[in-house]
């Protein structure tokens, strides 16, 4: 239980300095361009949690292990074809194959969530769009920082987006 609490705080701690930054970048960014003159609360809340996400994102995907040296060096073939090695992969591996599917998609429902608050009047198309290239851009620097890249993770992200995307339409439509 001790080591849960840890990890947690070693991830939770960095997030939130990194996050912070990152987010006094963008406010700086903005209030110098004249893009934004004033700042509401909860708008601030919702782009501070997204900045601290993107941050936890980027921890959690090994983004922030990569080193030069890994982009001269041998690279594993990535999986290309959807769906059938992960299907492959789950006769033969079992529960664990279905575990990561299941962790990808829940990794990008904070995604969906909060993309469709920062926007305005989100569509559905600009929601996989972000979602389908962020999660291009982390598959892509996997692949290039030594890690295996897979087409069936940028899928279970996309669905994961989708779902928060979905949860917060529904959450919306009951208050209304």
């Amino acid at each position: 239980m001790l080591t849960i609490f840890y990890t947690f705080i070693g991830l939770f701690i960095p997030c939130l300095l990194l996050g912070t930054l990152l987010y006094l970048l963008v406010v700086l960014c903005l209030w110098f361009t004249k893009k934004r003159q004033y700042f509401t609360f909860k708008r601030c809340l919702i782009e501070f949690t997204f900045c601290c996400y993107l941050i936890a994102l980027a921890n959690l995907t090994g983004l922030f292990n990569i080193r030069l040296s890994y982009f001269f060096s041998f690279h594993a073939t990535p999986n290309l074809i959807p769906i059938l090695n992960t299907l492959r992969e789950v006769f033969e591996y079992g529960p664990y194959v279905l575990k990561q599917v299941f962790l990808n998609v829940a990794l990008y429902v904070p995604f969906g969530i909060l993309v469709s608050l920062l926007l305005r009047k989100p569509t559905l198309l600009q929601l996989l769009l972000l979602a389908g290239c962020t999660s291009l851009l982390i598959e892509t620097l996997q692949y290039f920082g030594g890690r295996f890249a897979d087409i069936d993770d940028l899928l279970s992200n996309i669905m994961g987006a989708l779902l928060g995307y979905l949860l917060i339409k529904l959450i919306k439509k009951a208050i209304d």
